[in-house]
């Protein structure tokens, strides 16, 4: 069974922000993958099927590149231990993370909202601790999705590049 993600790396001083946050306050998520935006995922396949590369390079071929504004930091509480840096303007990835949806016949449990994982592997006392203390923390960078990578989870839990696909549109 493979794990497959479709994920916006980040790059530059947001990669490195949110690079730092990690490392600092959840070693498991900083170590697992580093800095991303999920577009598509998680989802189970029994085998990487040809399709899933090709419907990802389908969609990156006409989709342009999409400018991202992270801005300030939230949690999930209570319904999930898992900080994040928020984004702003958020139309054009849910649209990009819709057509991927439809396109891989992948279904998700619950609605996507954009944003950037900084710890998700603590308990709810860390959580609400790592969430309070970034609360007080301005928080600006921006960055632009030129690149979709399809991901997959090794034995190991490592998150591993399988394919990069340029945005073209």
């Amino acid at each position: 069974m493979h794990r497959l993600i479709v994920a916006h790396m980040l790059t530059g001083e947001a990669a490195d922000t949110i690079n730092t946050l990690r490392e600092r306050f959840d070693q498991l998520t900083h170590t697992r993958i580093r800095a991303h935006l999920t577009l598509a995922g998680p989802f189970d396949s029994p085998q990487l099927p040809q399709s899933v590369i090709s419907a990802v390079a389908e969609i990156a071929a006409k989709v342009p590149p999409i400018p991202l504004v992270l801005c300030g930091f939230a949690s999930f509480l209570p319904a999930s231990c898992t900080t994040f840096a928020c984004i702003n303007d958020t139309d054009r990835v849910i649209a990009l993370h819709d057509r991927l949806l439809e396109k891989l016949g992948w279904a998700e449990p619950y609605s996507y909202m954009p944003h950037v994982t900084i710890t998700e592997y603590l308990d709810e006392t860390k959580t609400r601790y790592v969430s309070e203390l970034l609360g007080q923390t301005p928080f600006l960078a921006r960055d632009l999705v030129r690149t979709l990578r399809l991901m997959r989870k090794d034995v190991t839990g490592i998150w591993q590049c399988l394919e990069s696909f340029p945005l073209e549109g």
